[in-house]
């Protein structure tokens, strides 16, 4: 959530690509698979706070996008991704929140995609990270994906929340995947369909932005059971990430 971002955005055609993808599968089109979307035109109390609701109300854009494509009740709502609203006032509704994460995941191998903490990269700001003019850079992208990997590696390594019961879990290479959508994604898409056919894979974890939606969808429609776990990972540790917990020993010596 970044509320200081204020200069123009011009729309990805990617985002829109990706979007339609998902969402020509329609209510039938896949068994399988089940929509959890930003409940954008939901009531106000279902969102996590108030920043919440006043930033998805102030960009008609994705509301127009539910409202064309998704129906009422042919979806969930991914607001299952976020701390819940009370999650300051009552600690057992934090507890009850990571313990139903940690369900899906028990004993279970899971192949964790994207770049969850992307964020840590660029100041907390996750419009920066979708929508920055340096993202086109090559030094640019090369050091977002780096620190995000870095961090990502070291939540597996240490089997944090939500994977703590999980069997394994398991990283693609640092460079496998575009920061975000590009014309090499098809190419990716084809990557990630071998290792997962390859492997002893019981579930897809991705965190990959608007072209990780089509991602799961395309594996879910394959009988992969594949979630976008959205921004989990970054509600459950960015904090420790913004404050360089994950850091590389060479990174913390030149600081």
């Amino acid at each position: 959530m970044d509320r200081a971002f204020a200069s123009p955005i011009q729309r990805n055609r990617h985002l829109l690509e990706s979007l339609n993808y998902v969402a020509r599968l329609g209510v039938d089109g896949c068994l399988r698979f089940r929509p959890a979307l930003v409940d954008v035109i939901g009531p106000a109390h279902q969102y996590p706070n108030e920043l919440h609701h006043q930033w998805w109300q102030e960009r008609p854009f994705f509301q127009s996008v539910v409202r064309r494509y998704f129906p009422p009740g042919a979806y969930g709502n991914m607001w299952v991704n976020y701390f819940p609203a009370n999650a300051t006032t009552d600690p057992g509704a934090l507890a009850d929140f990571q313990r139903g994460w940690e369900d899906v995941f028990e004993n279970k191998s899971v192949l964790l995609l994207g770049f969850p903490f992307a964020q840590a990269a660029t100041g907390g700001r996750a419009t920066e990270v979708m929508f920055g003019r340096g993202k086109e850079t090559y030094e640019y992208t090369k050091g977002v994906i780096e620190t995000a990997w870095d961090i990502m590696h070291a939540v597996a390594r240490a089997r944090l929340a939500p994977f703590s019961r999980a069997r394994d879990v398991r990283l693609m290479r640092k460079f496998a995947l575009e920061l975000s959508s590009s014309v090499r994604w098809m190419a990716s898409l084809e990557m990630v369909r071998e290792v997962v056919d390859h492997s002893d894979i019981d579930v897809v974890a991705v965190s990959w932005g608007p072209q990780g939606k089509a991602l799961v969808a395309d594996l879910a429609c394959r009988g992969v059971q594949a979630v976008d776990v959205g921004r989990l990972l970054w509600e459950l540790h960015g904090h420790r990430a913004m404050a360089g917990e994950f850091a590389q020993p060479s990174q913390r010596k030149k600081k």
